[in-house]
């Protein structure tokens, strides 16, 4: 049996390379855009959690806002003086017929400024 001959030997060895060079290259080509992908969907999730936070974050800070802007309008409300008081002086007097009450106490008295005490009178 008579064996190839050097050109063809070298022939199939050139050609094996550049196989396997092809080979490892569309590996390589495989593994660096799956890798890519998965960074990408990583950090497209981070970003998605971070908006979606970031949401919740302003609902709860709204919801907060809502709740104090309450509290201070009931404050506001329980300081007014109602249709049977008034500022006398700088401090509340209830009127009831011909009888001025003030509120508080005489070490103490409600102070007031206009249609406004100084604290809570209901």
């Amino acid at each position: 049996m008579q064996s190839a001959p050097l050109s063809w030997r070298i022939a199939v060895v050139v050609v094996g390379a550049i196989a396997g060079l092809w080979t490892w290259s569309t590996v390589a080509e495989y593994r660096a855009q799956t890798s890519a992908d998965v960074i990408v969907q990583s950090v497209a999730g981070g970003f998605l959690a971070a908006v979606q936070q970031a949401n919740a974050d302003k609902a709860v800070l709204a919801q907060q806002r809502a709740r104090q802007q309450h509290a201070a309008r009931e404050r506001h409300q329980r300081r007014v003086l109602a249709s049977n008081q008034q500022c006398l002086g700088g401090a509340v007097v209830q009127i009831d017929g011909t009888t001025y009450t003030q509120l508080g106490s005489m070490a103490n008295p409600v102070h007031c400024s206009g249609s406004l005490a100084d604290r809570a009178i209901r």
